[in-house]
């Protein structure tokens, strides 16, 4: 880096804001996230057609709900965790990012490992949804844990520039990819990408963030302990949220599960202010 590019970085990853400063860079940076999300399933809803919009809509059904049980409420933890133990913040966040990214690891191999029931709930066959459904729910959970890794340290503007922007380029890509190819494969490849290149990020923020980072048994066991009552109640949510639209999913049509998908559509604005 140049001295002025060094001194940009600084700037941007430094702490010391106050907490008031911090809350509106992230909620700013998290309705910017919402609004996006509201944005890029309009677009694609009209780049595909109906059938692969629903089967669009379908396999993100399926790779989020994974990457939420399988994730095990380990990233949340760490809000709690790095601010309660923050001489152990750094072993927190490194222990995190490598259950996770074994996680993601039998993410991908249950849906390949389950390839008949998956493509019968998408109602496809298709190798290359298959594949690329498979990589994107193995590289979503450890790249989840990307905005969230400046944010418990306290860095709010890396933390917000961090949030806009990795959605909005999941977002440009993902449209991108169907205005162009026009398929489900292609948005999920494209989604892959963004999802490779957040957890190389996330490891690149570690190693040069981490100074002494060490995985220790106890701060693992520590975590695990904190994080068994809050999955579970997590999964209870996530169980009251998904179950009709997994009955959805598997008892009608692609096209008809589109038409259901974009009138259930949800707009958490209220969770995102708070």
């Amino acid at each position: 880096m140049n001295p002025g590019s060094e001194g940009w970085w600084r700037r941007l990853s430094a702490d010391g804001l106050s907490p008031r400063a911090e809350a509106m860079i992230i909620a700013v940076a998290r309705l910017f996230a919402a609004a996006l999300g509201i944005v890029v399933p309009i677009v694609l809803v009209r780049a595909l057609d109906q059938t692969e919009f629903g089967q669009y809509k379908q396999v993100f059904l399926v790779v989020t709900t994974l990457a939420a049980v399988l994730s095990f409420a380990m990233p949340a933890s760490l809000y709690y965790l790095v601010a309660r133990y923050p001489n152990a913040g750094p072993s927190f966040l490194a222990q995190t990012f490598v259950v996770l990214c074994a996680a993601g690891a039998l993410a991908g191999v249950s849906i390949h490992a389950a390839a008949p029931l998956f493509a019968g709930f998408v109602h496809t066959e298709a190798r290359d949804i298959l594949m690329w459904s498979t990589v994107l729910a193995a590289l979503s959970v450890p790249a989840a844990l990307l905005p969230i890794a400046p944010a418990v340290e306290r860095r709010a503007r890396l933390a917000g520039l961090v949030i806009a922007g990795s959605d909005l380029a999941r977002g440009v890509a993902m449209v991108a990819a169907a205005l162009v190819f026009g398929t489900v494969a292609s948005v999920l490849a494209a989604a892959a990408v963004i999802a490779l290149l957040a957890t190389l990020a996330v490891a690149a923020y570690l190693v040069w963030s981490r100074r002494r980072a060490r995985l220790e048994r106890g701060n693992l066991a520590e975590q695990f302990r904190y994080c068994a009552p809050m999955a579970a109640a997590s999964y209870v949510g996530l169980a009251r949220e998904q179950y009709h639209a997994f009955y959805v999913g598997a008892a009608f049509s692609p096209a008809q599960f589109a038409v259901y998908s974009v009138g259930t559509m949800n707009v958490p604005l209220i969770g995102q202010v708070s």
